[in-house]
């Protein structure tokens, strides 16, 4: 069910004259219900500005595995030293799930692509200067 604050932001957004025939939109797993219309806002906005027969890529930012940015935070007895909460892989299946239902009630006929980060063996995000037909980034 959409937010009654996501429904004003939708109502508010200018609607662009030319749609992209793709789109990329960067989302974070959220760890809270703002985050999470934020989300939403994101990913309406982002296929409002994409051509119902185009494609939507998404990177989605989970703080699941270390990377040299970001190192995982170490076990200390029941405590961990970080603030940052560890995405689970449950976690992040149900939340890739909702996004395909949420893009699929939007627009079923458009093609849309996840790509996680953070995760063990996943491409770097310089792959994204190897999509010639990007053509929009949409992003917080």
């Amino acid at each position: 069910m959409m937010h009654p604050l996501l429904s004003l932001i939708l109502l508010t957004t200018p609607k662009s004259s030319h749609l992209s025939k793709h789109t990329l939109s960067i989302l974070t797993v959220p760890d809270s219900t703002p985050s999470l219309i934020a989300n939403e806002a994101i990913l309406t906005t982002a296929m409002q500005q994409t051509n119902p027969k185009g494609k939507l890529s998404i990177i989605l930012r989970s703080p699941l595995s270390s990377t040299p940015s970001s190192p995982l935070p170490r076990q200390t007895g029941n405590k961990r030293r970080s603030n940052k909460e560890v995405t689970t892989l449950p976690k992040l299946r149900s939340y890739v799930s909702s996004l395909y239902s949420t893009a699929w009630d939007l627009n079923p006929d458009m093609n849309l692509l996840i790509y996680p980060q953070n995760l063990p063996n996943a491409a770097s995000e310089t792959w994204v200067s190897r999509l010639p037909d990007l053509e929009r980034v949409v992003s917080h």
